[in-house]
């Protein structure tokens, strides 16, 4: 591993690699001759992802990217790598998809995370090119500041972006989808039964003690109890 000036240039390649505290950004292809890495962990200490950093790391399954993590470089990461963004109140989870402008998706995320303002935050939701960006984000807004711009797209995407979370099996992202208010009736008795047809226990039970906590109502008092 080549640091230089708390930046990573160069890495050799390796299955596993964890990146030393005190390294402040990864540089300009710093991971290109990395295709066998699969397990990456980043310090809190980074600060920049500059740009094809992680491009050519086609065997990297997912990466969190560092709450101080201000700017993202365009092609920074392979297409197929789901991203989790860490930040001070809530885990953001975006799945890989096989081709979208994650580059600069990821940037405008980036930057949309430190908006100490609601309006600025607010504005960067429509530059979000991808579903799965922009579902990410308009759940973080209303997390934090609840704007009306984030509760209408939500509401109009409530449905897709729950079967998303549940073909990924994310459970906390489900989770911050129920707390955000947009969920009908409807739409979690629908869920449940996915989870159900999906065999995924874990979030079929978040699912059905959400219903009993919002609505008073169990699936043991409509006889339709299932495990």
């Amino acid at each position: 591993m080549e640091i230089q000036n708390d930046i990573l240039i160069s890495c050799a390649d390796a299955p596993e690699i964890i990146v030393p505290e005190g390294v402040t950004g990864i540089g300009y292809r710093a991971f290109v001759k990395c295709p066998n890495l699969m397990s990456l962990s980043l310090p809190t200490t980074l600060k920049r992802i500059e740009d094809h950093a992680l491009d050519q790391c086609t065997r990297l399954e997912a990466l969190t990217v560092p709450q101080r993590v201000r700017l993202i470089g365009n092609c920074a990461f392979s297409r197929h790598t789901a991203l989790h963004f860490r930040t001070k109140t809530v885990p953001l989870f975006v799945p890989p998809r096989n081709a979208y402008y994650e580059s600069g998706d990821a940037a405008v995320m980036a930057d949309l995370l430190h908006k100490k303002q609601a309006q600025e935050a607010e504005q960067l939701l429509p530059a979000l090119k991808s579903f799965e960006f922009r579902a990410a984000a308009a759940v973080w807004l209303m997390q934090e500041q609840k704007p009306r711009s984030a509760a209408q797209w939500l509401t109009q995407n409530a449905a897709s972006v729950m079967q998303m979370y549940l073909e990924r099996g994310s459970t906390g992202m489900l989770h911050l989808m129920l707390q955000t208010g947009v969920i009908t009736p409807e739409m979690l008795e629908e869920t449940i039964t996915l989870a159900i047809d999906k065999g995924d226990n874990e979030i079929y039970m978040m699912l059905v003690n959400h219903k009993q906590e919002a609505y008073g109502i169990s699936d043991s008092e409509t006889g339709i109890f299932r495990l």
